[in-house]
């Protein structure tokens, strides 16, 4: 095994949470029962994650796999953990 890179303390969300628009990385994040659009500074990234250096704050919900039906301001709702 070898360690190529390892950061204490990090922001990280998981691949399946992110998306393009234009140049930069986004992700929505659930908030008051609604979708909202972030858009991401990005650190190191693997096959799972990706470090977010700016734009997510720690314990923020994302949304995983949005649909194309998801925008700012959709509204949603959480389903249970599987």
């Amino acid at each position: 095994r070898i360690e190529v890179w390892r950061a204490p303390d990090v922001v990280r969300v998981p691949i399946g949470g992110l998306f393009r628009t234009r140049e930069s990385w986004a992700t929505f994040v659930a908030e008051g029962g609604r979708a909202r659009l972030r858009t991401l500074a990005l650190g190191p990234r693997n096959s799972l994650h990706a470090v977010v250096e700016a734009g997510l704050a720690p314990g923020e919900v994302v949304i995983l796999y949005p649909s194309d039906r998801v925008s700012d301001t959709t509204r949603i709702v959480a389903r249970p953990a599987q």
